[in-house]
């Protein structure tokens, strides 16, 4: 009750004092100055004195093209037509980036996708299915030289050099690995180098949509001499 009351009191003092204040009328003159035109020119010239001065800045070519890059996508996404068109290119993008990565996590190569499987004359084993160890590689690369086929002779030179680095110990063969699985198991960096650029003279030559003449096969056929000699040698 006391506090209310000093509260109370304090207000009514604070009043009484600001009543004592009393406002004061002034009465004087005012006069009003106006520049004149010279003054007024001379500080509209003056540079300090402006300051609406700042410009866009100046956009590049490139900026000008993303920026129309954009509004065109704007206005084609403002539209169900472009909505849905949209959408197919994402999901098509989305399915083709999938499909690579199966390709390069399974380790299939770009030519067997693409390329044409090649026609021959019948063999005594399959091509896609043999067993290197089953294989008289003399015998079946002269035959195919006879025969003037000399992509399977490219293909048998691969599958004896594969026979070469299996019977070392390099490489742990299987009928179902992929060449670029055998490629990665070799340990050995420069032999392992060596063996990628005879697996892409291989892959080109197998599943290329194109005739090897005999001036080629020869050379591709020093090539893999070269790489097994190597590798015996060690």
């Amino acid at each position: 009750m006391r506090k209310t009351v000093l509260l109370l009191f304090l207000l009514l003092y604070g009043q009484l004092i600001f009543c004592q204040h009393t406002l004061r009328f002034d009465s004087s003159a005012v006069v009003k100055r106006q520049l004149s035109p010279a003054v007024m020119k001379r500080y509209a010239d003056d540079a300090d004195f402006v300051y609406d001065r700042g410009s866009a800045p100046v956009r590049s070519l490139w900026q000008k093209f993303w920026e129309y890059l954009w509004q065109q996508l704007d206005d084609i996404l403002s539209t169900p037509g472009g909505r849905r068109m949209a959408t197919v290119v994402v999901v098509g993008v989305s399915v083709l980036i999938l499909i690579y990565f199966i390709i390069r996590l399974s380790g299939m190569s770009r030519a067997a996708l693409f390329g044409k499987r090649t026609v021959t004359s019948p063999l005594a084993y399959s091509v896609s299915n043999e067993d290197i160890h089953g294989i008289d590689f003399d015998v079946a690369i002269r035959q195919a030289i006879e025969r003037r086929d000399f992509k399977t002779g490219v293909r048998l030179l691969y599958l004896q050099s594969l026979k070469q680095l299996a019977d070392l110990g390099l490489i742990d063969w299987k009928i179902n690995k992929t060449n670029v699985t055998y490629v990665h198991e070799i340990i050995d960096s420069h032999r392992q180098q060596d063996f990628r650029r005879l697996t892409n003279q291989f892959e080109n030559n197998w599943y290329g949509d194109r005739e090897i003449g005999e001036t080629e096969f020869n050379a591709v056929w020093e090539q893999f001499n070269t790489f097994n000699t190597k590798i015996i040698a060690g």
